[in-house]
């Protein structure tokens, strides 16, 4: 796993990374949602894959907003909060 990618490093859609502060967002992309719980695949990309799956399981609460889904940064935390060990 590459241990380069920051935790504050969301990508736009050029694949170019930009350092941004997380704590003044309040919806997160699905990729930036992966980046801020440090869910990363073993190629050093943040892991869309287990996003959808907790969104598509309701661990995760997310709202469609043209065409893409968006996580309120507040809702994330509130599920890590509550999740089991």
């Amino acid at each position: 796993m590459k241990e380069h990618i920051s935790t504050v490093m969301p990508c736009n859609f050029d694949g170019v990374c930009n350092h941004i502060n997380f704590e003044s967002l309040i919806w997160l992309t699905t990729r930036e949602a992966a980046i801020y719980i440090r869910r990363i695949d073993e190629n050093g990309n943040p892991s869309l894959k287990s996003i959808y799956q907790a969104i598509y399981k309701r661990k995760i609460k997310a709202k469609k907003f043209l065409g893409k889904w968006m996580i309120k940064k507040t809702d994330l935390d509130r599920s890590i909060e509550t999740s089991r060990r």
